[in-house]
C-alpha cells in the first residue's frame, strides 16, 4: 500500500471525506505523484503507507456507519427494485457525481478506501445480471431523481414550454418551436400536446442554471430523439440514464384541437412527421398516419396553394391548369391573383398561359386539341375558316395574299365583281356602270359597248393581269 506525500505542505493527498487516499500500487501512486507534479507546480512523492491498516471487519463498520451517520445515501429506488446487490458492495449514490453511483469492489479495496463509480445500467448488468432493457429502466429512474443537476426532465406543457424558451433566450437554443404563441397559428402553444403525454424533455442547465440542451425523449422506453445545444454532454447523460437514439413511432400525445379551425395543434416532428387521430384525448405518432406534422406554424398541415407553396383554407380553392395536362389546386389568393377564368372553356388557367381566340379568353393549349386559324389582319387566332385577301406591296410591283378572318373581310375588305377575288379596301374602285367594286388593278371586263367615258385602270408593270393575279 502507498501514498502520495506533497513535499510543500507535508500532507498526504485526501479522499473526498478527508480520509489519507491509499494506492494498492506504486507504480499507480507514482503516476498520481508525477502527475499533481506536472499541475500543481509542487513536488509530490510516494510513501510506503503510513496509515493504520485495519481489519477487515473494521473497514466494512466503517461503510456501515456512513450510511448511519448519512455520509452515503443508498439509492431510493432500491426499494422497489427487484434486485439483490452482491455482498460487501455498500452500493450508494455517488458523492462526485450524483448521476452515478458508487460501491466497493473489493475487499482489498475496501481496506483502501477506495471506490469505484458507475453508471446505473453499468452495475446492473455487469454485476446483477439484469436485462439491457430492465437495466436502462432504473437507470431512468435513477437520472429522473439523482442526476438532476446534470440531466432533469419537464413533463407538463408549461414546463416544457418554459424548457424551449429558455434555451432560446439563455444559449441561443434556437428552433421553429421556440417562439411565443403569436408567432403561431394556433389558438395554444404547438408544444401543448407534448405535456403530460408519452413524452418529456430532457435538458441540462449549466452552474449558472442555464438551459444549455435539449431533446424530447420517450422516457418508459429510454429512447432519445434529436439533440439542440450542447449535445456532447446531454448525449452522455442521457447514455449514462439508459437513453437510446431511436423512434417515437407509437408514441401519444395529447389531443388539442385549434380554437378557431378545428384542426389538430401540433409540434414539428422532427423524424416521422406524421399523426392519426385515436380519440377526444390522445393523437398517436404513426409513420402510417394521415395527418402530417411537418409544418411550423402550429396546425396539423392543410390545404397547401401549389400556386404559392403557403398553407390555405381548404374549403376555398380551385383547380387552376397550367398546361394541357396538369392542373394544380390554387388559393383563392393566387388565384385571384395570377389565373383567369375562361368561360367558354369554362375552367381556370394560369394568366400567362391564355390566349384570345374570336374576342374570347382560351388556354394556349386550346389549338391542339381544336380547330383554330390565325387572321394575318387582326393577328388574333378564330374559330372561322380564313379568306384570302389581295394587296398590293409597297412598291406596287405585284400582289401579295394573306388569310383574313371573316369579320375582319367584312370590316375592311371588299369582293373584286370581275375576277370574284377579295382585296383590301385600299385598292376598291367603283365604275360608272356598276354599284358593285373591282381591284383598281383588275381591268374592267364588263365596260357598256355605249360607254365614251375614261375609268380608272393602273396596270403593274405593263405585265400580264392574269399573270400577276393567277
Amino acid at each position: 500500500m502507498f501514498n502520495v506525500l506533497s513535499l510543500s505542505t507535508g500532507e498526504f493527498l485526501k479522499n473526498g471525506d478527508g480520509s489519507i487516499r491509499i494506492f494498492e500500487s506504486g507504480e499507480l501512486a507514482a503516476t498520481i505523484a508525477a502527475g499533481y507534479s506536472e499541475s500543481m507546480g509542487q513536488k509530490f512523492q510516494v510513501r510506503r503507507a503510513v496509515v493504520r491498516q485495519i481489519e477487515e471487519s473494521d473497514w466494512r463498520k466503517r461503510e456501515h456507519e456512513r450510511f448511519e451517520s448519512g455520509w452515503y445515501e443508498s439509492p431510493s429506488w432500491l426499494s422497489s427494485c427487484p434486485v439483490v446487490l452482491p455482498p460487501d458492495h455498500f452500493l450508494h449514490v455517488s458523492r462526485i457525481d450524483r448521476a452515478l453511483v458508487a460501491f466497493t469492489k473489493s475487499a482489498d479495496r475496501g481496506l483502501a478506501d477506495t471506490q469505484t463509480r458507475i453508471s446505473v445500467f453499468g452495475y446492473l448488468t455487469q454485476y446483477c445480471n439484469f436485462s439491457e432493457s430492465d437495466a436502462r429502466f432504473w437507470a431512468g429512474v435513477h437520472a429522473e431523481n439523482y442526476a438532476s443537476s446534470r440531466l432533469k426532465f419537464a413533463r407538463t406543457a408549461d414546463e416544457i414550454i418554459e424548457i424551449y424558451q429558455r434555451g432560446a433566450r439563455e444559449s441561443g437554443l434556437k428552433s421553429c418551436m421556440t417562439y411565443g404563441l403569436r408567432d403561431y397559428a394556433s389558438s395554444v402553444h404547438p408544444l401543448t400536446p407534448y405535456g403530460d403525454s408519452d413524452l418529456a424533455l430532457a435538458f441540462l442547465e449549466s452552474d449558472e442554471g442555464k438551459v444549455i440542451a435539449r431533446c424530447i425523449v420517450w422516457p418508459d422506453r429510454k429512447i432519445r430523439t434529436r439533440l439542440y445545444g450542447n449535445f456532447d454532454k446531454l448525449a452522455l447523460s442521457l447514455s449514462e440514464a439508459g437513453f437510446v437514439e431511436g423512434s417515437l413511432d407509437g408514441a401519444r400525445l395529447r389531443r388539442v384541437d385549434d380554437e378557431d379551425t378545428g384542426r389538430l395543434v401540433l409540434p414539428y416532428l422532427d423524424s416521422v412527421g406524421l399523426v392519426r387521430r385515436v380519440d377526444s384525448n390522445w393523437i398517436v405518432i404513426d409513420k402510417n398516419g394521415d395527418v402530417a406534422a411537418n409544418r411550423t406554424n402550429g396546425l396539423e398541415s392543410g390545404f397547401i396553394c401549389q400556386g404559392c407553396d403557403d398553407e390555405a383554407d381548404s374549403d376555398d380553392t380551385s383547380q387552376v391548369w397550367t398546361s394541357r395536362n396538369r392542373s394544380s389546386e390554387w388559393c383563392a389568393y393566387c388565384v385571384e391573383n395570377y389565373a383567369t377564368y375562361c368561360e367558354r372553356a369554362d375552367l381556370y388557367v394560369r394568366s400567362d398561359n391564355t390566349m384570345t381566340i374570336d374576342g374570347d379568353l382560351y388556354p394556349d393549349w386550346w389549338p391542339d386539341l381544336h380547330t383554330v386559324n390565325y387572321c394575318e389582319f387582326s393577328e388574333e387566332h378564330t374559330f372561322s375558316e380564313l379568306i384570302p385577301v389581295h394587296h398590293v406591296d409597297l412598291h406596287e410591283r405585284f400582289f401579295g395574299v394573306s388569310n383574313w378572318s371573316p369579320d375582319c373581310v367584312a370590316d375592311r375588305a371588299f369582293k373584286c365583281r370581275i375576277d370574284g377575288r377579295f382585296y383590301n379596301d385600299g385598292l376598291q374602285v367603283f365604275d360608272p356602270w356598276s354599284d358593285e367594286p373591282r381591284c383598281r388593278y383588275i381591268y374592267p371586263s364588263d365596260v357598256p359597248s355605249d360607254f365614251d367615258s375614261g375609268f380608272e385602270y393602273r396596270a403593274l408593270n405593263n405585265e400580264s393581269l392574269d399573270l400577276m393575279v393567277a
